[in-house]
């Protein structure tokens, strides 16, 4: 089950000047800055963005700002703004704690996150600031399959003509958010600046190798 978070900076950079997010998880780039989620402009000098992100996992990245002549000027969190912001995503079922930065660090630029009202793994809020329960659908658990070459690829399934890398990552992040949905704890960690590794209950999962050579998958209790 995914989320869409709604991100908004406050920030009067240079024109031509652009805001940009860019993280560990697919949705924000896996670090590529070319594939980094863009902010736009609103009134009010405000930079936003939505993004479809797993529920129920730690997501690190940083506020970029590119400069008109392509230089990037990163922008995290401590010392220096040297660390990496972290996001944890809301479980995506009722009552549970929405989006929510983790730490106390100052953030750049303001930034501030809530979760889009009427995405699919967003709490609904009531008055006063509870949440209503959330009945997530059944086709919300992905499954993890390789399409037939040649025929048109189901919804959930890892598409045929993915190289061995691109379908390894496409199965992990369905994997995680299978596993976010039935309550395990899940975190988007990076491991190179290409990398991102995908950790469920504090252990490695290698159950996403073990689907693609076509052995059975088990979400079970403890990962």
């Amino acid at each position: 089950m995914q989320t869409t978070v709604r991100l908004v900076a406050r920030s009067d950079v240079g024109y031509g000047e652009e805001v940009l997010v860019c993280g560990s998880a697919p949705s924000l780039g896996s670090w590529k800055v070319d594939s980094a989620a863009e902010l736009t402009w609103e009134e009010g000098g405000l930079w936003a963005a939505e993004v479809a992100l797993p529920c129920g996992v730690r997501v690190e990245f940083k506020v970029i700002v590119r400069q008109q002549g392509g230089a990037l000027r990163w922008l995290g969190v401590g010392p220096a703004q040297a660390n990496n912001i972290v996001l944890e995503t809301s479980l995506g079922r009722g009552g549970a704690q929405c989006s929510r930065f983790v730490g106390n660090d100052v953030l750049p630029f303001g930034l501030e996150v809530c979760d889009v009202e009427g995405s699919e793994g967003a709490p609904s809020t009531l008055a006063g600031g509870g949440s209503a329960p959330v009945a997530a659908p059944a086709s919300a658990v992905p499954t993890l399959e390789l399409a037939v070459p040649g025929a048109a690829a189901p919804p959930g399934t890892v598409p045929w003509m993915m190289t061995p890398q691109q379908q390894e990552a496409a199965a992990a992040v369905m994997l995680a958010g299978a596993a976010a949905n039935a309550g395990h704890a899940v975190t988007y960690t990076t491991t190179t600046t290409t990398t991102t590794a995908v950790t469920i209950n504090g252990s490695g999962w290698d159950g996403v190798a073990a689907a693609m050579r076509g052995q059975p998958t088990i979400l079970g209790p403890g990962g």
